[in-house]
């Protein structure tokens, strides 16, 4: 069973970057972690050195990657048959983040530097933030993907 975690915020924010981390720490501990990445506005390059999808797949993660016009879904050293494929296949990863799609409802952080855009609190559960005072318990510090990681293994049930 999963714990699943969508991480929202405007373009640059560092959604990928911290997603690309927890990925990198968690693959250390033998955790599998798949990722869906929303492109809504089709313009993600698929295996280009550098890009989001490249990066998250050179993490060692499983990713999807979504858009309107295209799902391509990579996944590492295997090869499901199509009954697998369409069986709920997440609940086979230990972690499952997602970068945008807020309407799907999942328990959202919303990651931020410098402030935060009017419209991306409603419904978050915390806050990975850089350069911006914000108080509570459920305020990350951006940089510190221990901490983070640590908050979503309290505070994220698994998928049942």
């Amino acid at each position: 069973m999963a714990r699943v975690v969508s991480f929202c915020g405007v373009s640059n924010s560092g959604k990928t970057t911290l997603i690309q981390k927890l990925s990198l720490a968690l693959k250390k501990e033998g955790k599998r972690v798949f990722i869906l990445k929303h492109d809504p506005k089709n313009k993600a390059q698929i295996d280009t050195e550098g890009k989001d999808s490249y990066r998250f797949f050179e993490s060692g993660a499983d990713v999807c990657l979504y858009s309107p016009a295209k799902t391509i879904l990579m996944l590492q050293n295997t090869s499901p048959t199509p009954q697998e494929l369409i069986a709920p296949f997440l609940k086979e990863w230990d972690y499952v983040f997602i970068e945008g799609l807020r309407e799907l409802g999942f328990e959202r952080i919303l990651v931020a530097r410098e402030r935060i855009e009017s419209g991306y609190e409603e419904g978050v559960r915390a806050f990975a933030l850089k350069n911006i005072k914000k108080e509570g318990e459920n305020v990350l510090d951006l940089d510190n993907i221990a901490e983070i990681l640590q908050w979503i293994n309290t505070n994220i049930k698994d998928t049942k």
